[in-house]
């Protein structure tokens, strides 16, 4: 069966809430770049973005969910950029977490509760696309229902990662507010299906900073003090990723400057939001065991060695926070990171997080 497409929500939905973003400057302060002309000055500096990016939550009674959050009507595939990331509707068919060739075939089964639907895009196995794409616009959608007296659940895949889980039940829900689908075997039509748009697409939006600050708050116990530096080490090479070939050299020099070597995907979820909440410096390899600093507060400096994407400058732009980059790095499926740049990155978030806040 050939697919076919439907190019936006509005004739399948209706708008329930929407926010326009703050158009007022970014809170990240960029701290160290050691390429002035590298495209992240411009993104800190200017703080490019569309105009177009409100946050949205649209309520349907018509739409089916399949896989990783793919929305259909009438067996056509929704690929509104507001609810369908550019990478994913470049890669729609032929990875794991995209099968709509599959899910088209597959039976429906009706959930007549109220349900919010923030899957996103590997967002049920990957952590840095359940903390960047589900996460935020799942507790604010939470909170502007909650608002208003609803009460829904939460639309999750079998076999969901207990770790993150975990995250959603310290973000405030409990068991009996998730509702289980397996994507292998069937899709889901909500008959009350609430669905929010992405939210860290560019421009600061203060309504997801508020949830962020309510769901996860600094504990007042947790005073910021030393470094830790977020090692892959212990995760071995993989040749899906990029891999560094050097980091024990990184973690030497980490531990020169008084850093401690931590693997927080190797701890409980509390004890990585713990590790977040207290350090006053974070420094680590692009990617996703730094996005955690989304849940922590504004006095954190962050410090990225490699430049993939703009993922770890809009977190520092929605919760405030100082960052540091090394981006003269060849990134490759196996490389190198120059030790004198990591020095130099190293020693420039120490004397930032000297400063005061402002």
């Amino acid at each position: 069966m050939s697919l076919r497409f439907v190019e936006v929500i509005d004739p399948l939905a209706k708008k329930h809430v929407s926010v326009t973003p703050s158009w007022q400057p970014s809170g990240s302060r960029i701290i160290y770049l050691d390429d002035p002309h590298h495209p992240l000055s411009v993104e800190h500096n200017e703080q490019r973005g569309s105009a177009d990016l409100a946050l949205e939550l649209w309520e349907s009674d018509r739409l089916v969910v399949s896989g990783s959050g793919l929305l259909w009507c009438n067996n056509e595939i929704l690929i509104d950029p507001r609810f369908m990331a550019e990478y994913w509707r470049q890669n729609l068919t032929g990875t794991k977490w995209s099968k709509p060739e599959r899910d088209v075939d597959l039976p429906i089964r009706t959930i007549g509760a109220p349900v919010i639907s923030a899957l996103g895009w590997a967002a049920n196995e990957v952590y840095g696309h359940f903390i960047l794409e589900m996460l935020p616009r799942l507790i604010w959608a939470d909170d502007a229902l909650r608002m208003e007296g609803t009460h829904a659940k939460v639309l999750l895949t079998k076999g969901f990662p207990s770790s993150q889980l975990d995250a959603l039940k310290v973000a405030g829900f409990e068991e009996n507010d998730f509702e289980f689908f397996d994507p292998e075997v069937e899709r889901v039509f909500l008959a009350r299906g609430y669905f929010p748009t992405y939210a860290i697409r560019g421009r600061r939006n203060p309504a997801i900073a508020a949830s962020l600050e309510r769901r996860f708050p600094n504990p007042r116990e947790l005073k910021r003090a030393g470094i830790a530096y977020v090692s892959r080490s212990k995760i071995g090479f993989d040749p899906l990723r990029r891999n560094c070939t050097n980091e024990d050299a990184l973690e030497k020099i980490a531990q020169e400057f008084g850093a401690e070597i931590t693997h927080p995907q190797f701890l409980p979820w509390s004890k990585q939001l713990e590790l977040f909440h207290s350090r006053s410096i974070i420094v680590g390899l692009s990617g996703s065991g730094l996005h955690t600093s989304l849940l922590t507060g504004g006095s954190l400096c962050i410090g990225v060695v490699g430049h993939v994407n703009l993922a770890q400058a809009r977190i520092a732009g929605v919760r405030g926070q100082r960052i540091g980059y090394q981006t003269k790095i060849r990134l490759s499926r196996e490389y190198e990171v120059p030790l004198d740049g990591f020095r130099f990155l190293m020693d420039a978030l120490i004397r930032a997080a000297r400063q005061p806040v402002v």
